[in-house]
């Protein structure tokens, strides 16, 4: 009996191991392009003549930096929990 609910807690520590995983393969993903977006905007609103920067580009800007900061809270709650985030980087 003891036996049977140790291979079955086993499984199904695999198994959230393995979600848990890719999940922070997904934010790691994720992450990154917002990294490259916002890079990509700062450089473009940098690039602008005089500061004449469209609405629509600075809407775009503001989304970007708000996703990376939201991303960037997930990780520090992570760490609350006692999950380290970044020793899974690649």
């Amino acid at each position: 009996m003891y036996v049977e609910r140790v291979a079955q807690l086993q499984k199904a520590l695999a198994s959230l191991q393995s979600a848990s995983d890719r999940r922070e393969q997904t934010e790691r993903k994720l992450r990154l392009q917002l990294e490259r977006e916002l890079r990509n905007e700062r450089a473009r609103a940098t690039g602008s003549a005089g500061g004449e920067d469209s609405g629509s580009g600075k809407f775009q800007y503001t989304r970007i930096v708000f996703n990376y900061e939201k991303c960037s809270q997930g990780d520090v709650a992570a760490k609350a929990r006692g999950m380290d985030v970044s020793s899974h980087t690649a």
